[in-house]
């Protein structure tokens, strides 16, 4: 059968190089040969033929036998998506999900679980299936930017359950202009949402250890140490602003210290 197959290609008769093909990916051939048969045949129906409609039944046809064909996956998630059929899309990503390959890392798991959880939230307007996806997504990559987007819309008047999303993610994340992001977004929640000024002082502390040339961050602790009378922590607060001035002010920072 393989001699043959070069032979017609060899000669051109993609016609009949198909129906070989066809042939071979019948329910009587082993797994593997009905695979490599398909998948040569998307092949020449995408190349040779131009029959988009073959290279769709084709990629249909190995997730059958394997549902998380990685070269499948993607050739059907392109037709799905051009078409919009958002929902047939759905299905292919949930398929894939349900078999781990041999060797397959977090990786792989979270590039199927952010699409599908996206298009249950964009394109299918769900976003409780969406959220279910999304979780899973969280375990793996605790600071994805898509799936934070997604808890700051779908907690929005729930702070209780967004805010240790937020921690996660700034525990995590390894992006320095992130984090400062997060954290400052995070302490903010806390003074905001829940009027807890302590909570935002120890938040907004624990930036500063980690950065404390966080200009925010010390703006904010100025302003929350007034608003809570916290002085000795205010005049501490300054008097690193007045040490960190250069030596040629000396006189002016012994004035302002005066002042403090």
């Amino acid at each position: 059968a393989a001699h043959l197959e070069r032979l017609l290609r060899r000669a051109g008769r993609w016609e009949d190089v198909a129906a070989l093909l066809t042939l071979r990916a019948g329910a009587g051939s082993p797994k593997d040969d009905r695979l490599q048969a398909l998948l040569g045949l998307a092949d020449l129906a995408k190349t040779r033929l131009g029959k988009p409609a073959l290279v769709e039944e084709c990629m249909r046809r190995v997730l059958v036998l394997d549902p998380s064909h990685p070269r499948a996956v993607g050739a059907l998630a392109e037709v799905y998506a051009e078409s919009g059929n958002w929902a047939a899309l759905a299905k292919v990503y949930e398929g894939a999900l349900k078999v781990r390959r041999p060797g397959q890392d977090q990786s792989r798991e979270a590039s199927l679980l952010l699409p599908l959880a996206r298009i249950h939230w964009k394109q299918l307007g769900e976003p409780g299936v969406a959220e279910g996806w999304f979780r899973r997504l969280r375990k793996l990559e605790p600071a994805n930017r898509e799936m934070l987007e997604f808890y700051r819309s779908h907690h929005r008047r729930d702070t209780p359950k967004l805010f240790p999303i937020l921690q996660r993610a700034y525990q995590t994340d390894s992006d320095a202009q992130s984090r400062t992001a997060l954290g400052g977004e995070i302490a903010s929640l806390a003074e905001d949402a829940t009027g807890n000024s302590e909570r935002a002082i120890d938040l907004w502390r624990g930036i500063r250890r980690k950065e404390p040339g966080n200009a925010e961050a010390r703006a904010a602790l100025k302003r929350l140490y007034r608003k809570t009378q916290k002085w000795n922590a205010l005049q501490e607060l300054l008097k690193e602003e007045v040490d960190a001035l250069p030596s040629a002010e000396d006189e002016g920072k012994r004035t302002r210290v005066e002042r403090l």
